[in-house]
C-alpha cells in the first residue's frame, strides 16, 4: 500500500504469515523538509551554532524531525460473527498403557468471550 501525506510517500508492506503473525514494514520517500539558513558553506557553521538539522546545500538545512506511525486493526472487519480463538498445546498423559508413549500433545482451543478475555500479554 502506498499513500502520499504532505511531501512524503509512505510505503506500507503488510505480511500475513500462516502462523498468525502480522509483520509490517514501513518505508518513506519524498521531498525533504528543509529550512533556509544564512550559511552558504558548511565551514561557516560554528560548533556552538544550533542549526537543528543537516547542512544540505547553500542556504539550505534538512530539518531534524520524526515520523510516528500508528496502526488500528479492526477485528470486526468481516462482521461481528467472528471469534478470537487462542490455541495452546497441552500435555496429555496416556491411560491404561494403550501405547508405549506416556504422553502426547493436544491442541486446546480457547474462544474469547470479551475483548478483555482476548488480550494477550507478550513477553518481549
Amino acid at each position: 500500500m502506498a499513500s502520499s501525506v504532505a511531501n512524503y510517500d509512505y510505503i506500507v508492506d503488510w505480511e500475513f504469515q500462516t502462523d498468525g503473525l502480522i509483520r509490517i514494514k514501513v518505508g518513506l520517500s519524498g521531498i525533504l523538509m528543509i529550512k533556509g539558513t544564512k550559511y552558504e558553506n558548511v565551514n561557516q557553521i560554528r560548533s556552538e551554532d544550533e542549526i537543528h538539522g543537516t547542512f544540505l546545500a547553500q542556504n539550505t538545512i534538512g530539518v531534524i524531525h520524526d515520523h510516528y506511525i500508528t496502526f488500528y486493526l479492526d477485528m470486526d472487519v468481516d462482521g461481528t460473527d467472528n471469534s478470537f480463538v487462542q490455541v495452546k498445546m497441552a500435555k496429555q498423559t496416556v491411560k491404561n498403557g494403550q501405547t508405549p508413549r506416556k504422553s502426547f500433545w493436544k491442541a486446546e482451543r480457547h474462544i474469547a468471550k470479551t475483548e478483555k478475555d482476548a488480550q494477550i500479554k507478550l513477553s518481549i
